[in-house]
């Protein structure tokens, strides 16, 4: 059974913590809850370092999401989570500030929820964008020959500002990479496939942050994140929706539908 806890504590070190509605438990989880903005309620994960600073902001029952705001290239977590040949990743996030225009030198388009792309083989990433469509998109990539990516999902750009749930898996099947990607709140989502690789990157992923944020403006833009789970394995489609499920309870408590 889920065990969902109103505190943010930090079960780096402890034998308990939140228990996820899955086989596997999540290697990194926060609610942003507590008051250490790098707490990791997953047993027995690691504390990710602290980049910059990042800010926790309280919520309000039945009013408002507490959240940890960030900016790419100079707030961000970095966890010492290498990137993983399979995950599945759940964000409730928003960009308040989202950017009306469509590309060009020196403008910020996007604003990073989690990634590894950007230095030496990393790939992965999740984005909100507005580079590409004037509607805007959630943006993503993962590991594969070549690399396999997207960016046309909903939301709008208009609804960047409000909370979204979102989620990512990347699972092997045989010599191919599987990706699939959901906003959840948006009831969109998108499959695509193509050659895997067998060995990825050795960097670490990055939350808020990616390393190409640290050579490019535009995905240096503002994100508030309410919360960010990462599995190092595949969740099923059923442990999927279960997940969904919890978190949206989870965000019901303090007023927000996702």
């Amino acid at each position: 059974m889920a065990r969902l806890i109103l505190g943010n504590t930090d079960a780096s070190a402890s034998g308990r913590g939140w228990i996820a509605p899955t086989a596997h438990q999540p290697v990194f989880a926060s609610f942003f809850t507590g008051d250490a903005v790098n707490s990791n309620m997953s047993v027995g994960g690691s504390l990710p370092l602290v980049v910059g600073a990042p800010e926790l902001h309280p919520g309000v029952l039945g009013n408002a999401l507490p959240y940890m705001a960030t900016r790419g290239g100079s707030n961000y977590l970095k966890t010492n989570i290498l990137e993983p040949r399979e995950m599945t990743i759940f964000a409730v996030v928003r960009m308040p500030v989202p950017p009306e225009n469509q590309g060009g030198a020196g403008l910020v388009t996007d604003g990073a929820v989690m990634g590894a792309y950007g230095v030496g083989m990393g790939d992965f990433m999740m984005v909100l964008t507005a580079a590409t469509a004037p509607e805007g998109a959630i943006r993503a990539r993962i590991p594969g020959s070549p690399p396999i990516a997207w960016n046309t999902t909903p939301p709008r750009t208009g609804d960047m500002t409000k909370w979204g749930l979102y989620a990512l898996r990347c699972r092997r099947q045989g010599a191919q990479v599987e990706g699939l990607v959901q906003a959840l709140t948006w009831n969109a989502s998108q499959v695509r496939t193509g050659p895997g690789l067998d060995t990825v990157s050795s960097t670490a992923l990055e939350i808020g942050s990616q390393p190409n944020a640290d050579n490019t403006v535009a995905q240096r833009g503002e994100v508030h994140h309410a919360v960010s789970l990462i599995w190092n394995v595949p969740l099923s489609d059923g442990e999927m929706s279960e997940v969904a499920a919890l978190l949206r309870r989870w965000c019901a408590r303090y007023g927000v539908t996702v």
